[in-house]
């Protein structure tokens, strides 16, 4: 199910996007993009610990079910338990062509 949930949620928008195989998969010369996600965890969104320039959240008190608990770009981590811990502009624009 792993397998399948991964073909949907990265590599088919990367396809779609013209993007793959550089993002939307775990590969030899792929960027290596992955965050771990606990589902177990319930927790209620608080708008100042969103990463917004907003004055306002929708989702402020919003309940939530699982939790993300590490995002790696490129093979480096950049945000552990809720802490940013990467390079500040890290971020690469990766041009795509919209597929047919």
């Amino acid at each position: 199910i792993l397998g399948r949930i991964a073909k949907q949620m990265a590599e088919m928008p990367a396809k779609i996007f013209g993007i793959f195989p550089q993002k939307g998969a775990l590969m030899p010369n792929s960027d290596a993009d992955v965050v771990i996600f606990d589902p177990k965890p319930t927790l209620t969104l608080k708008a100042d610990e969103l990463h917004h320039i907003g004055g306002y959240s929708p989702y402020n008190n919003y309940a939530v079910y699982g939790k993300i608990e590490t995002t790696i770009c490129r093979g480096q981590i950049l945000v552990h338990r809720g802490k940013f811990v990467g390079d500040i502009g890290r971020g690469r624009f990766v041009k795509g062509v919209l597929s047919k």
